[in-house]
């Protein structure tokens, strides 16, 4: 027992610094996820107004938003009780919903608020990871190499040229998409992202139900952690499979994120051309 003590007051500190790089960063690229999804959405609104933008856009990025959790309610055995994946009417701030309980005793069932809470954003990342490669020619071999800069950036500390790798493979595919990608392709991609990336941002009710099965992970994996460490001495976690997993979730989320920014930068030159045009034919 004293054997054991002894580990967990030395080995704290390195487990802390595993667990809070895996957290910090799945939470950090969530947020901004969540943020640029919705700069999108209400940037997009501001252009063409909300009852437009529903039947341009909302239409698909509600079903899927609406989708992801339907999904993981399933996945989790939660009772699935009424689901209304797309509403036209402009005026209900509720343009889709699902409503589901769940047995409060089972775990498994709680654990799983967190991944129905967080299905837009799984499934909507995942589409678009999807479209880019069928779309615009951006290989899968893009997120293996971004896993393994990902990987290398936490080895390193975030050292200057593990970073500058790590932003060299995604000029890269940026290149790739430019030289290769037909415009109907392109303007497809552009499209169907903007219609996805839009509404992937997660309501207050998505939030409140993920957090207990944020603190049931955070456990289990801090447990995990400083079994590896006791049984396995010298192992690092990054070489663990899980975090390999861990990595390429990373990767897609990393992914998403850019995505939305550039979405959002397509949609404030539009924004700039029509006000340009209002003013030369007023």
């Amino acid at each position: 027992m004293s054997e054991i003590i002894s580990y967990l007051k030395t080995s704290s500190l390195h487990v802390l610094i595993q667990v809070s790089t895996v957290f910090i960063s799945a939470l950090t690229l969530f947020t901004l996820v969540n943020f640029t999804s919705k700069a999108v959405e209400n940037k997009t609104i501001s252009i063409l107004g909300k009852r437009t933008y529903i039947f341009i856009f909302g239409w698909l990025g509600t079903a899927s938003h609406e989708l992801g959790h339907l999904i993981f309610c399933l996945l989790f055995r939660h009772k699935v009780k009424e689901v209304k994946l797309f509403s036209l009417n402009s005026k209900n701030e509720q343009m889709g919903f699902v409503t589901h309980s769940f047995d409060k005793n089972s775990l498994f069932q709680r654990t799983g608020n967190l991944f129905i809470g967080i299905g837009p954003i799984l499934l909507g990342s995942t589409i678009i990871i999807i479209l880019s490669h069928f779309l615009v020619n951006i290989p899968f071999s893009f997120f293996e190499e971004c896993i393994d800069k990902f990987n290398r950036c936490i080895t390193s500390s975030f050292s200057s040229q593990s970073v500058e790798d790590m932003k060299n493979v995604i000029i890269n595919s940026c290149k790739l998409i430019k030289h290769t990608t037909p415009l109907w392709k392109l303007s497809l991609f552009i499209y169907l992202s903007l219609c996805i990336g839009s509404s992937m941002n997660l309501s207050r009710s998505d939030l409140k139900g993920i957090f207990p099965g944020i603190i049931f992970l955070l456990t289990t994996f801090t447990i995990i952690c400083f079994c590896i460490n006791y049984f396995y001495k010298g192992y690092e976690l990054y070489s663990a499979p899980p975090y390999g997993w861990f990595s390429a979730f990373i990767a897609v989320l990393i992914f998403t994120t850019l995505i939305n920014i550039m979405t959002h930068l397509f949609v404030s030159l539009t924004a700039l051309v029509k006000k340009a045009l209002t003013k030369l034919f007023h």
